[in-house]
């Protein structure tokens, strides 16, 4: 497998088909350049809300897709900036579509006053372009050009007509192949498709050669097939992953040339892109702040390791208190054959043996009467009970942090950026707190993070609880596997899909008013689309500890146990 997988004509169909669905009818509100070879578009619409699209023609990393990455604009408007706000400013995205099977893409917006504007992505190796077009027909309006061009074969320049890069449409279409012309070697036939037919990248050569060996059939069939699901929509984002925990490149499709543990499935095109590129841009140099943090988390997984031995060994000894229990109770229930102070311990009848004359030996303090010994045994039955309550609580705190620690070290085997090694250390410190956390120095680059990492997550205070509610299903999931902890409140509507409610309890679930509960519930209810109308909604509460996320469940996707249900009226704060 090469050291990356290029952007190809499969991915951007999968990107065309995203923008198509995504942004329909969606407004252009700003205009921003990010650099010589980048510019973004900040979207407002009614089907997806608020949305930046990413246009790069970069010669190496030339791309299209929707981006959650803030980036800063250049500080002058540029000639191409300067028309691209003319034109786009207010304009309405109408459609995604590539004119051929080839790395062209063409945005068409509609401007208030009805006029027709296109951008075409040209993202063809050294020469991709941008190029910012006017008009109807086979033969727009150049109006504006990203990276200036000199000579080649047509005109790139405002007012000239635009035409498709030269080469487009020179190689036959892949729909068109046939079984006789491919050779039967799959290491040829990869080779053959990569060289013979336009829009097909090596890899998509090899996922062909895989995609036939799959499902049992021809080389020819498998790609035809492969461009069918494009054309009809059919994609499944993935993003690849080398042997050493590096993510190499995107893929529209499952990826059966890629070992199953080394392809990820994503939600969309745009979130593997967005995610794959955040990773090519910054890798990995904050080597002390790794090193600084795997001590950190070593340390704070051998302090509970024996703390929870502890625990455990205290659960242990509580198995005892019904036999501390019994000796007191036959102190008392033999009064005349207990010595009233000076001995060391006395024998008496058994009274709960099942057999007969059974007798047994209670060891006593000298300096106590039978009665006093007999009480000091009640209270020690008294004290292992409640060590007992309050250890099978923290054994169980203790194994959930342990197990969110060992997620934690896998993220930090996976972290590439100084951003990943940011969201580690916040990772860690929600868990032990800042302080324990220390050593090391942080990367010198300050990261200034979103709150929740950029999720839609909602706030409230509710009589002086802090109550978060998750607006959509990643958000849900960051709630549940980052921001809560284990003793947290967790809610969520019975029996329907919604968001999820995190309540902050400070460790002490116990001791939230109910009257807070049912409030958090009511929020949690009117956020779920889909009983927020009802006049009564059950919810569901437990405590954090008793909710886990399902093995390769989708976002949002909860199970959890030893829940109470209570019907409130779905209400917002």
């Amino acid at each position: 497998m090469s050291s990356t997988i290029a952007f190809d004509t499969f991915v951007l169909a999968a990107v065309a088909e995203e923008l198509s669905r995504a942004l329909v009818g969606a407004r252009v509100q700003k205009v921003r350049q990010v650099d010589a070879t980048t510019f973004t578009l900040s979207l407002y619409g009614e089907r997806g809300g608020a949305s930046t699209l990413l246009v790069c023609a970069d010669p190496r990393d030339f791309r299209v897709h929707l981006t959650q990455v803030r980036r800063e604009p250049l500080p002058t408007a540029t000639q191409f900036l300067q028309a691209a706000r003319k034109w786009l400013d207010g304009a309405t995205f109408v459609e995604a579509v590539l004119p051929t099977w080839d790395r062209l893409i063409r945005l068409t917006f509609r401007t208030p006053e009805n006029e027709t504007v296109y951008v075409f992505a040209e993202l063809m190796g050294r020469n991709a372009n941008v190029i910012l077009a006017t008009g109807v027909g086979d033969a727009p309006m150049i109006r504006a050009v990203l990276r200036r061009a000199s000579g080649g074969e047509r005109e790139l320049r405002p007012n000239a007509t635009y035409l498709s890069p030269p080469g487009t449409g020179d190689k036959p279409d892949p729909r068109t192949v046939m079984d006789a012309d491919v050779p039967a070697a799959p290491d040829e036939a990869a080779k053959f498709l990569a060289a013979t037919f336009s829009g097909v990248s090596r890899f998509a050569a090899t996922e062909t050669v895989a995609k036939a060996a799959h499902d049992g059939e021809g080389y020819a069939a498998a790609l035809v097939s492969m461009c069918a699901d494009a054309d009809a929509g059919r994609f499944d984002p993935h993003q690849i992953g080398d042997a050493d925990g590096k993510t190499i490149g995107v893929w529209a499709f499952v990826p059966r040339s890629v070992p199953a543990g080394l392809r990820f499935r994503r939600e969309s095109i745009s979130v593997a892109l967005d995610t794959f590129y955040a990773a090519m841009s910054e890798r990995v140099s904050g080597a002390d702040e790794r090193a600084a943090l795997a001590k950190a988390l070593q340390k704070e997984t051998a302090f509970r390791e024996k703390e929870l031995a502890s625990q455990r060994q205290t659960l242990a000894q509580a198995e005892r208190a019904d036999e501390f229990e019994r000796w007191g109770n036959l102190l008392l229930a033999s009064p005349l054959l207990v010595p009233d102070g000076g001995a060391a311990s006395v024998t008496l009848p058994d009274l709960y043996a099942d057999t007969e004359g059974a007798t047994v030996t209670i060891a006593l303090d000298a300096n106590r009467s039978g009665r006093e010994n007999a009480d000091a045994l009640f209270a020690r039955a008294r004290k292992s009970r409640d060590a007992a309550e309050y250890a099978d609580g923290r054994a169980a705190d203790l194994a959930d942090e342990l197990e969110q620690i060992a997620a934690i070290m896998v993220r930090l085997d996976a972290a590439q950026t100084d951003a990943d090694l940011e969201a580690v250390r916040e990772g860690l410190e929600e868990i032990v707190g800042a302080a324990r956390v220390g050593g090391g120095d942080k990367p010198d680059k300050k990261i200034v993070r979103k709150p929740f990492d950029g999720h839609k997550v909602r706030t409230y205070d509710i009589d002086g609880f802090t109550f978060y509610v998750g607006e959509t299903a990643d958000a849900n999931d960051h709630l549940l596997t980052r921001v809560a902890s284990p003793s947290d409140i967790w809610m969520h509507v019975r029996a329907a899909t919604g968001a999820h409610g995190v309540l902050r309890t400070n460790k002490e679930p116990t001791r939230v008013p109910d009257s807070v509960i049912r409030k958090a519930a009511a929020v949690v209810a009117a956020k779920s689309q889909s009983v927020k109308h009802s006049s009564v909604v059950a919810v569901d509460i437990t405590e954090r500890r008793y909710v886990r996320k399902p093995r390769g469940a989708k976002a949002g996707l909860a199970q959890y146990s030893q829940a109470r249900t209570i019907d409130v009226t779905p209400k917002l704060l």
